[in-house]
């Protein structure tokens, strides 16, 4: 069987206990990573997105109708957007307050991606294909 670009069949033969089960093609899930820059680049826009499209309005509607706000918190953007709505020294139109939301969001989001891409690259299962950048595209 040919193992492509992946390295060994061991991945397909991992999901299949009896031989007859196997399949006659190598059953394996591809995860196809972009350059870190590029990617730390699109979080980064998705992030803006999020919130030029509502996350904070979101977040306020969740929090005032009663949901449980320890429940919402465990989510990435959520989390940050409770804490920059709940802060202790609000100032209206608090810029640095603000930026610094902002950056958390970023950041919070690309530490969950890195621990993604982590976790992917050790499991022997996957292939992994780097893909080409938009860029080059």
């Amino acid at each position: 069987m040919d193992k492509g670009e992946g390295g060994s069949t061991a991945g397909r033969d991992h999901y299949f206990s009896d031989e007859r089960q196997k399949p006659p093609f190598d059953f394996r899930p591809i995860f196809i990573g972009a350059d870190r820059a590029e990617h730390y680049k699109n979080i980064d826009e998705r992030c803006e997105k999020m919130i030029i499209e509502g996350v904070l309005e979101e977040t306020t509607e969740c929090a005032c109708s009663g949901n449980d706000l320890h429940q919402i918190a465990k989510a990435i953007g959520y989390k940050q957007t409770l804490d920059y709505l709940l802060r202790q020294d609000f100032k209206e139109g608090d810029k640095k307050a603000f930026i610094e939301y902002v950056e958390q969001f970023k950041a919070a989001t690309r530490r969950y991606a890195a621990q993604q891409l982590k976790w992917h690259r050790k499991d022997l299962n996957f292939v992994w294909i780097e893909a080409p950048s938009t860029e080059k595209i």
